[in-house]
């Protein structure tokens, strides 16, 4: 029966890869992670800011990270939010009684982690703030890379922060999903149009916050990193950390219900952006959901023809895939990233309530 709608299939398609090719060589080829500084190292105190109220067993690795860091003027301000249980000495092994690094308790009067960061903020003596959480694992260039990128006009670094690669299905799922999340952040700043960064690896200063804080957001338990940049991003200017050694990376979730949590999250603060932002993101996930839709069709219609349209779709990806996943990682190949397509298209599907209508409420 899809026999005779073949003829609007195939401008379909053609319109959609249009879309697509747009995206992929006209703002996803933007990203440049090579080492591009615009000045030499400086002396300029910065301030890492970390928030946890999950376990303190994690705690260790990033320590001694943030110690081996080969930039020396930082302080570490680790926040308590709950404040869950834990000994005064927190840090007396740990940090073996370097004097850059404070143990913070923060009484926990919000949802979500803005009040225990704005804590963290106030306490700070720098103007430089940089973000990471708990559980992720920097470069020991980390912070130095951080000062040769900083302007010397008040602005937001946008950072990259993959998860680490685990054998089976659910990590792949995650691989794709924060590579299509980077590439159009990341895309979409180079371009002069930022509208999100990720807390895992932030850096702004103070006066950023001090113009919006959290306020016009205070009571959504998340969104302290992209709502505020999609807010500053009107008024303050916006760089991308230009090195692959400025990654964090992170421990992925290692359960659907998990990693489900956390995406509920994510999406329910992107109801908040502007409306122009909302659109203009929304332009290609919708092109990826409609291909496969028509696609789906044109294989039981006309299977030699999809198989047509199937490969010139890999052979234009081929080059920005390759460019990208050497630059940004996360994607090992163009098959998973073909393969991973389709999965998306399903995610958008069964997270649009969180998209549209919900806004999950816990933390």
């Amino acid at each position: 029966m899809f026999t005779d709608y073949i003829h609007y299939i195939a401008p379909g398609l053609l319109l959609v890869y249009a879309i697509q090719l747009y995206h992929w060589y006209g703002i996803f080829l933007r990203i440049n992670l090579e080492k591009k500084y615009s000045k030499s190292p400086t002396n300029i105190g910065l301030s890492v800011i970390i928030s946890f109220r999950e376990k303190v067993e994690i705690l260790p690795t990033l320590i001694k990270n943030l110690s081996q860091q080969s930039y020396e003027n930082f302080e570490v301000l680790i926040v308590n939010d709950g404040p869950v249980s834990q000994p005064n000495n927190l840090l007396s092994d740990w940090a073996s009684g370097d004097e850059r690094f404070q143990y913070l308790k923060h009484k926990k009067n919000t949802i979500g982690k803005k009040s225990a960061l704005e804590f963290g903020i106030k306490n700070a003596s720098n103007n430089w703030l940089v973000f990471t959480d708990i559980d992720c694992e920097p470069g020991d260039n980390w912070l130095e890379i951080i000062s040769k990128s900083i302007p010397d006009h008040p602005s937001i670094l946008l950072g990259v922060s993959p998860y680490k690669k685990k054998p089976g299905l659910l990590n792949k799922v995650i691989q794709g999903e924060t590579f299509i999340t980077a590439i159009q952040y990341l895309g979409w700043a180079q371009k002069g149009k930022a509208y999100m960064g990720v807390g895992r690896n932030l850096i702004y200063h103070r006066q950023v916050f001090e113009k919006y804080k959290f306020d016009s957001h205070r009571n959504i338990p998340f969104g302290d990193d992209d709502l505020l940049v999609n807010e500053a991003g009107k008024e303050f200017p916006i760089y991308i950390l230009p090195d692959t050694e400025a990654m964090t990376y992170s421990a992925p979730p290692i359960t659907w219900s998990e990693w489900y949590g956390q995406k509920s999250r994510h999406l329910s603060a992107g109801k908040f952006y502007t409306l122009k932002t909302q659109i203009r993101i929304s332009i290609f996930n919708f092109s990826l959901a409609l291909e496969k839709l028509l696609l789906l069709i044109l294989i039981f219609s006309s299977p030699v023809l999809a198989i047509i349209f199937i490969l010139c779709k890999a052979l234009f990806l081929i080059y920005p895939i390759n460019k990208l996943k050497s630059s940004i990682g996360m994607i090992s190949s163009l098959t998973d990233w073909l393969a991973y397509e389709w999965f998306h298209s399903l995610y958008l599907v069964f997270m649009s309530p969180y998209i549209f209508f919900k806004t999950k409420r816990k933390w």
